[in-house]
């Protein structure tokens, strides 16, 4: 073979997406579990027999590497149950491995249903299930969906529209630790002896993310049952985000003006205007370029109350999300705050952009096990809690390990 492993990789991880979007879990995991396996080999493939001892990789994975067994009945499945008007004329071409692809994944990639789901997926705040249903509804862009007055988004998708273009652009590891430096100041501010840790992939070494994980708590476990809270209210009293009128006394509509802003997000801005404040049409003004009031780092807040319970530990089975304190955030952040500035487009002179930013606050007697699940990656921890399972029969989760004997 002279495809290297990161193109089988990526074949691997495109037929993941496609089986999550049709909601086939097994599948979908069992793809993702062997785009692991490849993403961590040491060096390129270069022969059939480089595979025989790779764990996690199923036959459809071995199928498709191989090129004496054209994954055929993998494809037909694949299709049927994706993208059944090209079944018929969808053929496997084992020869491309040969020139660094796995097989032609441009026909799933060009799929229109495949492209509206990935596209309509990567607003914040919504899944595969709503965004099947607006697809279903003949809906393709966002302009049709801002455009569609039967649609009611909830805040956190009309945020997610909102600061689209900057939340759905990578993260830098230094945008990460500047943003991790508010936090801690706010959370010291509020309790001297507080943990604060940057988590998720930066904590694994990656240099680019696409949201901020961060998790705190206290040395005495019960102090941290209101911190969150705490922290939240601190970010919200550093100055409000509004735009005011000629007068100063009538709040209007923070957005910038269209010269200023790519015309996508103009139109999604102007049009989540008129749905949010339908009261002030007519008397609305756009204000003229970034001439914006002073603007509050806090832009959006999803808080989540804990519903830890020592009583139903530990659960038998997987639950997608823990039970600590946590909250869902997008953060204003400014260009003097990041060394080497922001991960921002060429064109954008703002100064500042939007990051997501997720909270977590465990108490102290949960918190290696809260920053052993939040550090990930998603394979890694599925394949740490199979192992606990499986080799030694104890369950393992964001609250803790439990000896499965003895519960």
């Amino acid at each position: 073979l002279s495809s290297s492993s990161s193109s089988l990789q990526d074949a691997f991880e495109v037929l993941a997406e496609c089986y999550e979007f049709n909601q086939m879990e097994g599948r979908c995991l069992a793809f993702r579990r062997a785009a692991s396996v490849l993403k961590s080999l040491p060096r390129v493939l270069s022969s059939l027999e480089d595979t025989h001892h790779l764990p996690c990789l199923g036959d459809h994975a071995k199928a498709i590497i191989d090129l004496r067994h054209p994954p055929s009945t993998l494809m037909e499945d694949l299709l049927a149950d994706f993208m059944p008007e090209h079944s018929e004329d969808f053929k496997v071409a084992p020869e491309l491995l040969q020139h660094g692809r796995a097989f032609d994944v441009q026909k799933v990639l060009s799929d229109e249903r495949y492209q509206t789901l990935k596209l309509f997926t990567s607003v914040f705040g919504v899944g595969p299930k709503t965004a099947e249903k607006w697809y279903r509804t003949g809906l393709r862009a966002f302009e049709h969906i801002l455009a569609d007055r039967s649609i009611h988004l909830n805040h956190m998708q009309q945020n997610g529209f909102l600061h689209y273009e900057d939340i759905s652009r990578a993260v830098s590891k230094a945008e990460a630790r500047a943003l991790t430096k508010v936090i801690d100041e706010v959370v010291h501010a509020i309790t001297p002896d507080a943990i604060v840790a940057l988590t998720g992939g930066f904590r694994r070494g990656k240099e680019f993310g696409h949201d901020v994980d961060i998790i705190f708590t206290t040395l005495e476990v019960g102090k941290e049952e209101n911190l969150l809270l705490d922290v939240i209210k601190s970010l919200e009293n550093q100055v409000r985000t509004c735009y005011y009128d000629d007068e100063g006394n009538r709040p209007l509509v923070l957005r910038r003006s269209s010269s200023h802003c790519p015309p996508l997000q103009f139109l999604l801005e102007t049009i989540l205007v008129e749905q949010a404040y339908p009261h002030m049409l007519g008397d609305v003004t756009c204000c003229v370029g970034d001439d914006y009031r002073e603007l509050g780092v806090l832009l959006y807040c999803d808080y989540q109350a804990a519903t830890f319970d020592t009583a139903k530990l530990p659960a038998h089975s997987f639950e997608a999300m823990d039970h600590f304190a946590k909250c869902f955030l997008i953060l204003r952040l400014e260009a003097s705050q990041v060394e080497g500035g922001l991960n921002s487009g060429e064109e954008d002179s703002r100064g500042w952009r939007a990051v997501r930013v997720d909270l977590v606050s465990p108490p102290m007697n949960r918190y290696a096990f809260a920053l052993l699940g939040w550090t990930g990656s998603r394979q890694f921890e599925r394949d740490m809690r199979r192992f606990a399972r499986k080799e030694r029969r104890m369950l393992l989760d964001n609250h803790g390990l439990f000896d499965k004997n003895k519960v």
